[in-house]
């Protein structure tokens, strides 16, 4: 067993918790200890021989545990001195302070032993401990500070570094600020040095025991003196040389008075301690070299800053003592000694006569030693007393200067040599002093030596093949940053004419150095640190350079070189291009470069961007040449290139290609690890240079040469042309972006003005060979101009390289703005054609005219409105000519009516589509152009359209496409009153157009061609516009003119032409063998929707009858269409032989549908449309038009296209229904034939919705006789929740599905009309129920809903909150609830269904719908202001109450397209509202399972604020409403309280209940309370209490609903009836079935499912009473 901690676990520790006796002697144990204190001998003789029967107190709440351990702190054996300390400090970490500082006192006393310790492991842990202790007493070490801060500071001087850290962490860890430990140490200074001096008078034999071996006791004497004279002389330098020095003012703060006390004892201190230690000449005489450095290092420390203790006496016995130090061999104390002697020799030593002969006798053995102290005292002589009088004989001295030669010869024999030949160690020193020795009199001489001398040990050291040349590169670095800090700083004292400025320095040799470094490849950071220190130029200031003007331009040419070796090896084509325009010449240098591998190249461009890096100002002088634009081009084109590399390693990553390993993979992985190797050297360098340029402030870019800026931005314009049209690796659209990144962060950064901004965008958009394809610039006259390509021979390449440029110049709009990089404001030379040929190329990867281009447009547009009359003028006067070059297609199938986006993409000529882009984005769209360019474009066109007397049949065919987009615009002002010439013009053109087509119609079709008819007749039309709006559930046909009474005289005659025309053609009515073209005749249906929207109260009997034949003829030829491809759908279903057979024939069937027909049928709705529209506006009015309109043969022909138009729309739901059956896949392809005839089928759905419940019936009726495989509601699914869902049959399909009669077939599976029982015969039915086996009882919903209500919601969750499966699940919900809605609250399907969701769907769907309800969380906390919903959760609360007022989803599930965020938490919130309305303890059941208090406290305060006012106020009115009162039941509402009260009375009995609505109802339970019963037992009380406590809180339903049934439960008992003994009810709680099931046995009778769940539960098919087999 382990001991526990609280017990003793030696005798000593038990016998030490033993209590005293009182009066009882102590007894002191081995070592001096009584348990764990420490009895000194001599308090024990005291206290024994002043009091024998006094006893020594020991601290009475030290813990146990703490003094064992501390007792074995005095232990031999290092283990467990380290063991304990381990535990203490545990121990001190784990107790609380109070009673850790009670033991400070003892460990005081072990901590000064344990750190004389021999053991360095035992020492850093004593200091870990005091760490611990000091954490945990905190304040309470104050009263033992004074006996701690001397060993303290001692140990942090501890030769073992690991001991010293210790010791400082712990000193750092009782005073974390610097201030704090320095008031620490000024507090304790007395008691530091008492504590030092007491450590330097032991000895030997006074450290430990005789046991232990001497050399230990050596080592440890070593150790302590040191480390305690160290500690003096830091304490000393620390207390004098810093904080304490003597302030200057007469006056002094409270604070200098103390410091002044301070420092006042720390000299007494120290001179004590002087005095005391003999002047510390015993520890100089030491045997060890450490005590010995160490006493060097204090008396340094003395005389600095106590130089007043030095008497006479003490100065000739330390004097005698230094001088003998000369003989000092050990090299670890001759730093430590010359420090000694130089700060000696300045303060007292006469240097005048030491100075010659310390030099004469001392310099060969000062040359020996190389010791940096030594060199600083010939260095401090030769400043005091000049090199020639120090070195030379006094004879070589004279005045005439004859001293030169000779010193110049000391100087390159002796002082060259040893100063460049020294170790690193005294290397600084050396050069210094070698600085100091040149004269100005042989200065030109003597820097020359030094640089030949340096130059000849590194041609020596790469003959001899030995790798000092980076000694040499790193030696010359260091003396040229000497020379640049004596420049600066102007300490060139010694140099006063020659020397004193940059260029004195200069010398061949030295630029031949620099100019070779590049090519003694490979260069070394010794290189660099050279070139830049020969350079300088690391900021404005720096100006001094060691190198000639031909020198820095001949490295800037190697920096370029270097750089551009990068791209020599890239795997882009691009770079190749764009190196040579950063070295068009080849080199010597580049072909070396060439050679080399990728990696050597990427390093030597490291070191060059180095160089750049930190001389970038010296480099940049002389900029002039092209030197310079170049190097700074290379940076940017660098980092684009690995930038490109880069994202071509994400795209492979995310296409994930790949390969199987093979052999030759394997063979290849050496390389592949190389090539990681050089991409990241890459990128580390694109990165630094990245990380360069965005350090350069703007003022640098600003301050460069104009010409050097222009030659930037063009190689950059150059470069960016090159990477957008040459990169093949990635997608265009990448590229694109990327580029268009380049060119932004490049402005940017530099910062062009205005002129040279536009001058880098012409070069970048410039013509060139791909670019541009359609539209050229052109000058005329000095004025900008375009030259259109009428058939530009192209290839596939040329394509592609064009829709690559094409992209990028997008994507550059986007990124920077429409006017910067096409308008060129202020320019001379517009930009129109890059506008005109972007449209012409209308799509591109990443993007097109419409979806980007043309917005970018239209945004400037509107943010700048004096856009250039001269851009939008030319830019359309381009798109005009290039449209007028051809012949459109036929107008007639251009569907102006409904324009879109989708519709102007099916123009064929691309300058025609860009007009008709431009104008509809511009003036449909947004209303950004003005009205006279409309004017403009009119009039250029009119006067096109004859050429002379003949027609330009070119211009005839362009017109209607642009008169159909800017008709509106151009009558703007007829319809406000406001004529003009231009309106005149217009409507006298107008009339002109009618009767041209009127003369064109006189003829008989033999006779007059019907080209120009179609030509004439298009033209027209186009001037008559509508137009077709609308939401999800109805279209509205505008027409958009206010017509003359002369143009409507003249369409009345064209119609009536038209008619006569029609009916001479049309062989159904005429004998003529005359074929009418297709495109007059869909121009004559469209010409039947103009009369109807503008002539409808002039039509005749016989206009009209002509309408309808039209409209029926049309809208027949459609239904039979969609109702032949049902047919071979359905074929082709039953027949299939495969699956890839079925795809097969479905994409047959799909494809051979004729789109004509659509398109008639589609003109032929859109006047049905206006036809119902006219009706309903004019319902009271009963002018002779609209009862011709509404009576008779007219009446039945709109009630046929009516049922006609349903039974397309089901035959269309139903063949996908049948592919469906196939596969998903054949669904698809039968959806996608839908969205190719979008408007038409947006137009059929508007007439479902309206249509009545007769011609529902009849259309589902023919549906049903068909006899195909799905019947229609199948098929209203499959368009509900189609895989291409198209928003305007979707809702068509949800009403239908919702009204009758389809209502009673779309919620139950195998039901028909009719079959499901309703209200009396509902409940007739119940009475049977129980008898039915429960394959009959149980209610299957059709599989549509149940595969998307019983989704798994662990799926759902997971899901975009817009992704379809998620949409379709709520709008399934949404079906059933405003199913259950519907059913009578008798109905037992109702009851059923309440059952099948209860118990078969999870209530998790919650946690979807709460996803769309963005709640801020926050705990519950008694009051809180309602926080402010964000605009999802305002959206959905609104939804919800309004669900719960009106009891409708509808108007949710019709707003919900086109589907967003907004539209889907909406109908989450209605969802949510009406399940807590009909599915309370559904909801109730998942609201209480929620484990996120945040979550539900959010939840109960969104419903408590929202949906709980509504619903409770609905709820009491059911119950005043709804529940039946008679003499023996009443009931009551307490609306303020939120209480109903129910009672009932019978005979003599009678009850009081009353119910209890939580505010935040239903997510609470109910609350039933009986306040007064009569004549009833209390057994029988609180079963009736519990029984209608289990109704209320159990019902899925009003409350009402729940009394009801409870009362009829009471009801039935008073009959007699007997109560289920498992339920102890007589109604269900759930289903309200009477209990029908007897046991043969005892005769009791059970709920079917109460029994069901018993069995279940229980696993037994025994009776629950008798316990027989049932």
């Amino acid at each position: 067993m382990g001991k526990s901690k609280g017990r003793a676990s030696s005798s000593g520790l038990a016998a030490s918790l033993l209590p005293e006796a009182q009066g009882a002697v102590p007894v002191v144990g081995f070592g001096g200890y009584h348990g764990a204190s420490r009895v000194e001998p001599a308090a024990l003789l005291a206290s024994s021989s002043a009091d024998p029967d006094g006893s020594v107190r020991l601290p009475p709440d030290v813990d146990a545990e703490v003094l064992q351990h501390l007792r074995r702190l005095g232990r031999k054996d290092p283990t467990t001195k380290l063991k304990a300390l381990s535990t203490l400090s545990m121990l001190f970490a784990q107790k609380p302070g109070e009673e850790v500082v009670q033991i400070v006192p003892q460990w005081a006393f072990e901590y000064k032993r344990l750190l004389l310790d021999y053991n360095r492991d035992v020492r850093r842990a004593t200091n870990d401990t005091m760490a611990s202790l000091v954490s945990a007493v905190k304040k309470g070490l104050a009263p033992h500070l004074k006996s701690l801060m001397g060993p303290w500071w001692f140990s942090q001087f501890d030769p073992a570094t690991e001991v010293a850290q210790a010791g400082r962490r712990s000193f750092e860890a009782a005073f974390p600020q610097s201030d704090r430990r320095m008031d620490a140490l000024m507090l304790c200074v007395k008691e530091t040095f008492l504590y030092l001096n007491e450590n330097l008078k032991l000895t030997t034999q006074a450290l430990s025991d005789k046991v232990t071996p001497m050399d230990e006791l050596e080592d440890m004497h070593e150790r302590v003196i040191s480390s305690s004279l160290l500690a003096m002389a830091t304490l000393i330098d620390i207390l004098l040389g810093v904080k304490l020095q003597s302030d200057g003012g007469d006056s002094m703060n409270t604070e200098s008075k103390s410091h002044s006390k301070v420092r006042s004892a720390t000299l007494s201190s120290a001179e004590a301690a002087l005095y005391m230690h003999k002047y510390f000449i015993d520890f100089l005489r030491s045997k060890s070299a450490v005590i010995r450095s160490a006493t060097y290092t204090l008396l340094t420390s003395y005389v600095k800053y106590v130089p007043n203790v030095f008497n006479e006496e003490a100065m000739k016995i330390l004097s005698s003592t230094l001088l003998g130090a000369f003989n000092e061999k050990d090299p670890l104390c001759h730093s430590a000694m010359w420090d000694a002697v130089l700060v000696f020799s300045r303060r007292t030593w006469p240097l005048e006569n030491l100075a010659r002969p310390l030099v004469e006798h001392s310099l060969p053995a000062i040359k020996s030693m190389d010791s940096p102290s030594l060199v600083k005292l010939l260095l401090v002589l030769v400043e005091i007393f000049g090199p020639a009088p120090l070195f030379l004989k006094s004879s070589e001295i004279n005045d005439d200067k004859s001293y030169v030669e000779p010193y110049l010869s000391l100087f390159n024999a002796d002082f060259v040599p040893w100063c460049l030949d020294g170790k690193y160690s005294t290397c600084s020193s050396k050069i210094d002093l070698l600085l100091s020795l040149i004269q100005e009199e042989c200065f030109f001489d003597q820097w020359c030596l030094i640089i030949k001398h340096t130059r000849a040990k590194q041609k020596q050291s790469v003959d001899h093949k030995i790798s000092h040349t980076k000694d040499q590169f790193e030696l010359l670095t260091l003396i040229l940053q000497k020379v640049r800090e004596r420049i600066a700083g102007g300490k060139l004292k010694n140099l006063q004419r020659s020397g004193s400025l940059p260029e004195h320095w200069r010398h061949d040799l030295l630029d031949s150095v620099a100019v070779s470094v590049f090519c003694d490849l490979p260069a070394t950071d010794s290189h660099v640190h050279f070139l830049c220190a020969a350079l300088g130029g690391s900021s404005q200031d720096d100006q001094i350079c060691f190198l000639s003007a031909e020198a820095v331009c001949k490295i800037r040419g190697s920096i370029l070189k270097s750089l551009a070796s990068v791209l020599i090896t890239s795997t882009f084509e691009w770079t190749k291009s764009s190196r040579f325009l950063l070295l068009p010449v080849e080199h010597e240098h580049s072909k070396i470069l060439g050679e080399q591998s990728l990696s050597a190249n990427l390093e030597t461009a490291q070191l060059a961007f180095q160089v750049l890096e930190r001389s970038l100002f010296a480099l940049k002088t002389h900029e002039e040449d092209s030197g310079f634009s170049h190097i700074l081009s290379a940076l940017f084109i660098i980092e684009w290139e690995c930038s490109m590399a880069l994202v071509l390693a994400e795209e492979s990553d995310l296409k994930g290609h790949k390969e199987e390993i093979n052999v030759e993979a394997l063979m290849c992985n050496t390389s592949d690890d190389h090539l990681d190797e050089t991409v990241h050297l890459k990128a580390n360098l694109a990165e630094r240079i990245h990380a360069f340029r965005q350090s350069l402030i703007p003022s640098f870019w600003n301050d460069l040469h104009s010409g050097t800026l222009n030659r930037l931005v063009d190689i950059l314009a150059q470069s960016v042309r090159y990477a957008v049209f040459d990169t093949i690796d990635l997608p265009i659209d990448r590229t694109a972006v990327l580029c268009s990144e380049w060119v932004v962060d490049m402005l940017r950064l530099i910062c062009l003005d205005h002129i040279k901004l536009q001058s880098f965008f012409d070069a970048l958009l410039s013509e060139g060979e791909y670019w541009p394809l359609w539209v050229k610039p052109s000058l005329q006259n000095g004025h900008a101009s375009v030259k259109i390509q009428r058939e530009p021979l192209t290839t596939d390449g040329t394509e592609l390289k064009h829709q690559r440029f094409v992209a990028f110049v997008d994507k550059l709009v986007l990124n920077l703005s429409f006017g910067e990089v096409i308008l060129a404001p202020l320019s001379s030379f517009s930009r129109a054609w890059v506008a005109a040929d972007m449209i012409c190329t209308w799509n591109w990867k990443g993007g097109s005219a419409f979806s980007t281009f043309l917005p970018s447009l239209v945004q400037y547009m509107k943010t700048e409105p004096g856009l250039e009359v001269s851009f939008v003028s030319l830019l359309l006067d381009t798109l005009l000519e290039g449209a007028l070059m051809h012949e459109s297609s036929d107008w007639a199938l251009f569907n102006s009516w409904h324009l879109s986006d989708s519709e102007i993409e099916k123009i064929q000529d691309r300058f025609l589509r860009s007009l008709v882009a431009l104008l509809f984005t511009a003036y449909t769209k947004e209303s950004v152009l003005r009205e006279s360019d409309a004017h403009v474009l009119f009039e250029q066109l009119r006067s096109s359209l004859f050429i002379g007397s003949t027609v330009n049949r070119k211009c005839l065919r362009t017109l209607p496409f642009v008169m159909s987009t800017i008709i509106k615009p151009l009558t703007e002002k007829v319809r406000l009153n406001e004529a003009s010439l231009c309106t005149d013009l217009l409507g006298k053109s107008i009339l002109s157009w009618l009767e041209e087509v009127i003369s064109c119609l006189s003829s008989s079709p033999r006779e007059v061609a019907q080209q120009d008819i179609e030509d004439w007749m298009q033209v027209v039309l186009s001037c008559f516009p509508l137009k077709i709006t609308g939401g999800t559930s109805k279209v509205i046909v505008k027409f958009e003119r206010e017509i003359s009474d002369a143009e409507t005289s003249l369409l009345l005659t064209l119609f009536s032409r038209y008619q006569t025309f029609y009916g001479s053609a049309d062989p159904s009515l005429s004998s003529r063998e005359t074929i009418l073209s297709k495109t007059v005749e869909l121009l004559g249906v469209k010409l039947t929707a103009v009369m109807v929207g503008y002539c409808w109260t002039k039509l005749g009997e016989t206009d009209w009858c002509f309408v309808f034949r039209i409209l029926r003829k049309w809208i027949e030829s459609s239904v039979l269409l969609v109702e032949e491809m049902t047919d071979n759908i359905n074929d082709a279903a039953v027949n299939q032989t495969s699956a890839q057979d079925i795809l097969e024939k479905l994409k047959l069937i799909a494809c051979t549908m004729e789109d004509l027909t659509f398109t008639f049928a589609e003109s032929a709705l859109v006047t049905l449309c206006h036809l119902n529209l006219v009706d309903n506006l004019h319902e009271t009015d009963n002018s002779p038009h609209l009862q011709l309109i509404r009576s008779g043969e007219y009446a039945e022909s709109n009630d046929k296209m009516m049922e006609n138009i349903l039974r397309l729309f089901l035959a269309s739901g139903v063949s996908e229904a049948i592919a469906g059956s196939c596969s998903e896949e054949a669904s698809s392809i039968i959806a996608s034939s839908r969205v190719d005839h979008l408007h038409f089928w947006e137009l059929v759905a508007s007439f479902i919705i309206d249509a009545s419940p007769q011609i529902r019936r009849s259309a589902l009726d023919s549906m049903k006789l068909w006899g195909l495989t799905k019947e229609s509601v199948s098929g209203l699914y499959s368009i509900l929740f189609s895989s291409e869902p198209i928003s305007h049959l979707q809702f068509a399909a949800y009403s239908l599905l919702m009204s009758e009669p389809l209502c009673q077939l779309s919620l139950v599976k195998g039901s028909s009309v009719g079959e499901i029982p309703l209200s009396s015969q509902e409940s007739e039915m119940g009475q049977n129920i129980e008898s039915m086996p429960d394959s009959e009882k149980a209610l299957y919903l059709r599989d549509e809903l149940t595969a998307l209500i019983e989704m798994p919601t662990s799926e759902l969750v997971k899901t975009d909150l817009v992704a379809l499966e998620r949409v379709n699940v709520f709008v399934a919900w949404a079906l059933v609830l405003s199913h259950l809605q519907l059913l009578p609250l008798s109905s037992a399907t109702r009851e059923k269904v309440l059952q099948y969701v209860q118990d078969k769907i999870s209530p998790s769907i919650l946690d979807c719908i709460f996803q769309h309800i963005p709640l801020k969380t926050a705990a519950p906390s008694g009051k809180k202001k309602d926080v402010e919903l964000v605009p999802e959760a305002r959206a959905a609360a609104e939804a919800s109450k309004g669900a719960i007022t009106t009891c409708s989803l509808l108007p949710y599930v019709e707003s919900l397209w086109p589907v967003g965020v907004l539209q889907m938490a909406s109908l989450a919130g209605s969802l949510y509202g009406m399940m807590i309305r009909l599915l309370p303890s559904y909801v109730r059941t998942w609201f209480t399972s929620l484990r996120d208090r945040s979550l539900s406290y959010s939840i109960e305060s969104f419903t408590r604020a929202w949906c709980s006012p509504p619903l409770l106020l609905d709820e009491f009115s059911q119950v005043k409403e709804s529940i039946y009162v008679d003499e023996t039941f009443s009931v009551s509402v307490n609306r303020s309280a939120y209480e109903i009260i129910a009672t009932y009375k019978k005979e003599e009995t009678g009850i009081d209940l009353v119910i209890r609505l939580p505010s935040c109802y239903p997510l609470r339970h109910v609350d039933v309370e009986c306040t007064r019963s009569l004549g009833i037992s209390e057994v029988k009380c609180r079963k009736w209490l519990l029984s209608l406590t289990s109704f209320v809180r159990n019902q899925n339903g009003a409350i009402a609903e729940a009394i009801r049934t409870w009362k009829s439960n009471f009801d039935k008992e008073f009959e007699g009836i007997e109560e289920c003994p498992i339920c102890y009810s007589i109604l269900h709680t759930s289903n309200h079935s009477l209990p029908r099931l007897a046991c043969k046995t005892c005769r009791h009778k059970f709920h079917g499912a109460c029994l069901y769940k018993w069995f279940s539960t229980s696993n037994k098919s025994t009776c629950p009473l008798c316990q027989t087999p049932f």
